[in-house]
């Protein structure tokens, strides 16, 4: 049976496990983008292998050789990479140092905050370590 997690556990487990998109686009809009973004790369390979298959039976066919004999040098792909979303821990840190340097929260209390975060993210906090 799995143990029984304290609230601060769960919380610490929350800012390192939860994730957040960050890229700066609507949410739902990778729902369409990323798939998108697929089927481009994979049909500009296709656009690339056929205008090089073309070439090479135009060329083999005014000097009569087999498209077999024809060396066909391999081309490096496209490729397309998702990035990855940011841990939940790591947004709220610069989501509250940005408040605090546009001055709409004080300073001190944006360290103690993300101080807060960083020890919930190491497993520990500062009563356990006084106390």
């Amino acid at each position: 049976m799995s143990k029984r997690k304290s609230p601060q556990d769960k919380k610490r487990e929350s800012y390192l496990h939860d994730r957040r998109n960050t890229y700066g686009e609507n949410d739902k809009a990778s729902r369409k983008n990323i798939p998108l973004r697929k089927r481009k790369v994979n049909r500009a390979d296709r656009r690339i292998v056929v205008t090089d298959l073309t070439e090479l039976a135009k060329s083999a066919g005014a000097m009569s050789q087999d498209l077999d004999d024809l060396d066909l040098s391999p081309r490096p792909r496209a490729w397309f990479k998702k990035k990855p979303d940011e841990p939940l821990g790591q947004v709220l840190k610069g989501r509250i140092e940005r408040r605090a340097d546009l001055g709409e929260m004080d300073i001190e209390l944006a360290k103690r905050r993300v101080e807060a975060i960083t020890d919930r993210q190491r497993g520990s906090s500062s009563k356990d370590e006084a106390g």
